[in-house]
């Protein structure tokens, strides 16, 4: 017969990706019972929680509208950033919109446009933008998104015993003002574990009122699905 722990461990396998326990929905007490049922061990578990909770009363920005940018994009972003690429300030192409530059949707021949405007304007370099890898402390960085789900941070937790070592290799991007656009999950599941750890970070140089519609049209334009 399954102990209690292993069939909730089943039960989270099952809610997986979506995850169904959305934190700013869950009253901290139930987040707390949770994760013990869990069988984490985590020292000061209830203040990181409580931490957890003020940061993502920040986030306003619903999943929907979040855009979606992989690991695995993470190197071409940051070629196409640096390389001057998307068209990001005048003078404009002619292909690029200048009332709604970053347009949401994009496909085929309109995607492939977008990802080389900035090189068919008159001056490539107004286009570069700057991009830095750095290790940033969780506690320090800011959500953005208003529905993350604490089920779907604490199963990765579980499935790597308890520790987050494996946040080593995954990257978040963020903005120059510490607003987090890509890794909400990720970044739940360190502040659960340790708000000092050091993320690592993809930091673009530009205001999350920039990148974050670009980074949505980005997203689309790669052919990456939103998260509903």
């Amino acid at each position: 017969m399954l102990k209690l722990i292993d069939m909730y461990k089943i039960i989270l396998e099952e809610a997986a990706p979506g995850g169904t326990m959305e934190l700013g929905q869950t009253p901290i007490e139930d987040a707390i019972a949770y994760c013990n049922r869990m069988g984490l061990k985590i020292p000061k578990l209830e203040q990181h929680l409580k931490l957890a909770y003020k940061l993502f009363s920040y986030g306003k920005t619903k999943r929907e509208d979040m855009p979606v940018i992989n690991t695995v994009d993470v190197r071409e972003l940051q070629h196409r950033l640096k390389n001057g690429n998307i068209d990001f300030n005048q003078p404009y192409s002619p292909n690029t919109d200048s009332s709604n530059p970053f347009p949401s949707g994009l496909s085929y021949s309109d995607a492939a446009k977008f990802m080389s405007n900035g090189l068919h304007d008159k001056s490539r370099p107004d286009d570069q933008i700057h991009v830095v890898q750095k290790l940033i402390p969780a506690k320090d960085l800011k959500p953005i998104q208003k529905q993350v789900y604490l089920d779907k941070a604490v199963l990765k937790i579980v499935k790597s015993n308890g520790s987050i070592d494996y946040l080593r290799n995954a990257i978040l991007i963020c903005s120059s003002d510490n607003r987090i656009i890509d890794g909400h999950h990720r970044y739940l599941a360190a502040l659960i574990v340790n708000p000092y750890f050091k993320v690592n970070c993809l930091v673009v140089d530009l205001p999350i009122s920039k990148l974050l519609p670009f980074a949505t049209a980005y997203g689309d334009a790669i052919g990456n699905e939103r998260n509903f």
